[in-house]
């Protein structure tokens, strides 16, 4: 369903990659009705990362709020509790720690 994905023969080979959060309108119907392991969203707020794979629950409690929430409202204890390279959660797109860029020089 996500741009992101790789789709073969209309089988989506996890793990997905999403654009746009739960507060958006196209983010939030890909959370509502996707089926896919999704290990990364970026919106507007911020990035989230787990290679375990982001809590379907908790996106789609932040996708059915009332106005949608974006991914920094995200539980961050529902954040798989392995060796912390594996996990990010940024509240702010100031810094970039996967490619190591800053973009304010603020890191």
């Amino acid at each position: 369903m996500s741009v992101s994905c790789f789709v073969t023969s209309y089988h989506i080979i996890s793990p997905c990659q999403q654009t746009g959060g739960p507060d958006g309108d196209l983010g939030s119907n890909e959370i509502k009705l996707g089926h896919e392991r999704t290990i990364a969203i970026v919106d507007g707020s911020g990035v989230l990362y787990d290679a375990n794979g982001i809590d379907i629950n908790e996106l789609r409690r932040l996708a059915n709020e009332k106005p949608r929430q974006p991914v920094s409202e995200f539980d961050a204890d529902l954040i798989s509790s392995d060796v912390s390279p594996n996990m990010l959660l940024l509240h702010s797109l100031d810094c970039c720690p996967l490619c190591a860029q800053s973009f304010d020089s603020q890191c």
